[in-house]
């Protein structure tokens, strides 16, 4: 599970409207909770209790 750090660097980038997805679609939903991979560069969102684990709607964690 991702940290309320990592959490709040992702949700700083979804508010000011810089946080893309892998498959370049803007974020614009923020994340109460989301799986990172083990390489810390990709969170997985969870919407209601169910992880999103499709590729293409990880986000990108910069500065990881």
């Amino acid at each position: 599970m991702a940290d309320e750090a990592l959490l709040a660097r992702v949700n700083a980038g979804i508010a000011d409207g810089s946080c893309t997805n892998v498959g370049g679609a803007a974020v614009d939903r923020p994340l109460e909770e989301g799986l990172v991979r083990e390489d810390r560069q990709v969170v997985s969102p969870v919407r209601d209790d169910i992880p999103v684990l499709l590729v293409e709607e990880g986000i990108r964690v910069a500065g990881e």
